[in-house]
């Protein structure tokens, strides 16, 4: 294999070391990247578990399995989701979620978000397999395995570095792209980001990040490349817990054999991050994307991008999460070079009861390919995908370690080209255990 994702074992064995045999020297208080924090007497997790095990079991049932513009076929499916994860100094829960998107520049659609700095250092390790399987239709079933790994060092009070990575054995749905098919791949994401307090009220990070993508399929083996970047951010606190910043983004992009899409991304931003009260948090930032290629046949292109992430907690059983995101992408149909991608999210908690919430999630999504398709006319058209989704789920916890949930999620298509639209209905339940 052309990656080595034992790197993300080696962050583990980073902070066993320091497990076993650091001392107990406590730091300062310190701002991350997203505000003040505190550091507290549980410098080495005596508060929480350090090896934790969940499993979930789903059972869906969905009206169009094939995400067709006609004759759907329904069936129903069932999840399989065991997930082991390890944290040293041990925590209750998780203390971050790395995710990766294998058309995303680096792997990532925003810059990965900074722990809080309450702890001398975090280790953290996961492995999850997820299992597919269709009652009728079992060429569709599928098996994905993540594992992840984080490790946070703090240097005294103005140094500190981030180190993590993902490996995912996973596929693209039917959703993505245009050519309705699954594809199935390997990938990597590693990234570094180091931040140093220049001064009282000014703050420097420098990150890196590197990603590779591989597919399984010959049709797909145009798509398999390696992403390098970096990105530079300076930031200004305006107010106690509110920070002015700009920020520079780089990323080389380099295909294995459709090297004619070799390209350069640079982004240029400036933005506010915010913590002002408990009730809100976030980041905004705007600017302006340049993508330069390799063969002078293709043309540079910008655009406009911006990324946004509020948190907003309307009362203590109400709470509000926003997502939006613009920037170029990568391609994922064989005859365009590049996309123009746009989202916008929007999560609502409502919890009822200590046991009993339900949630509901909003989200539209618009992907500009470049280049054109012939149609079943014979015409040619520029590729536009709009996709709407609407999910609401209740979740029942009778138990700390259980937990029950029923949803449902209803997805739409509209594209310029016809035979991609579609309309799917999903209804599933979940059981969740986990310690």
């Amino acid at each position: 294999m052309k990656y080595n994702w034992i790197r993300v074992t080696m962050i583990c064995l980073c902070g066993l070391l320091l497990f076993f045999g650091g001392g107990d020297t406590a730091m300062s208080a310190e701002e991350p990247l997203g505000g003040q924090s505190e550091l507290t007497g549980d410098i080495f997790g005596k508060e929480g578990g350090w090896i934790h095990a969940t499993l979930g079991a789903s059972m869906a049932y969905t009206d169009n399995v094939y995400y067709a513009d006609s004759d759907e076929e329904s069936d129903t499916f069932f999840v399989i989701s065991p997930m082991m994860w390890l944290a040293m100094p041990g925590t209750k829960e998780a203390p971050i979620e790395i995710v990766s998107q294998s058309t995303s520049l680096g792997g990532m659609r925003v810059s990965s978000p900074a722990l809080e700095r309450n702890r001398q250092y975090q280790t953290y390790l996961m492995y999850k397999p997820v299992f597919e399987l269709y009652s009728e239709f079992d060429d569709e079933n599928q098996t994905s395995q993540d594992v992840s790994g984080y490790f946070q060092y703090n240097f005294g009070e103005r140094f500190s570095i981030d180190v993590l990575d993902r490996f995912l054995d996973s596929y693209e749905s039917r959703v993505q792209g245009v050519d309705g098919r699954t594809s199935e791949y390997t990938s990597n994401r590693f990234h570094i980001a180091t931040r140093y307090e220049i001064a009282s009220k000014t703050r420097l990070r420098l990150d890196y990040n590197n990603f590779i993508i591989s597919y399984e399929d010959d049709e797909d083996i145009y798509r398999d490349r390696t992403d390098n970047g970096g990105a530079a951010y300076l930031y200004y606190d305006l107010l106690a817990k509110t920070s002015l910043f700009i920020n520079y983004t780089y990323n080389k992009t380099n295909y294995d054999d459709d090297t004619r899409s070799d390209s350069d991304t640079h982004g240029f931003y400036g933005g506010v991050q915010w913590e002002v009260t408990e009730k809100t948090s976030g980041e905004i930032k705007a600017g302006y994307q340049l993508k330069t290629f390799d063969e002078s046949e293709i043309e540079d292109d910008s655009t406009f991008s911006f990324g946004a992430g509020l948190n907003y907690i309307v009362t203590p059983k109400t709470e509000i999460d926003f997502s939006a995101n613009r920037s170029f992408s990568e391609t994922d149909y064989e005859r365009s070079n590049y996309v123009t991608s746009t989202d916008f999210s929007a999560d609502l908690l409502i919890r009822f009861t200590d046991k009993l919430s339900s949630s509901l999630t909003l989200g539209w999504s618009r992907d500009e390919y470049d280049g054109q398709v012939i149609d079943a006319d014979g015409v040619a058209k520029s590729i536009d995908d709009d996709v709407f989704e609407i999910s609401p789920s209740l979740t029942l916890e009778p138990r700390d370690w259980l937990k029950l949930i029923a949803g449902y999620s209803f997805e739409r298509r509209n594209s310029s080209i016809l035979y991609n639209d579609f309309d799917c209905n999903t209804f599933y339940v979940t059981v969740s255990a986990g310690f």
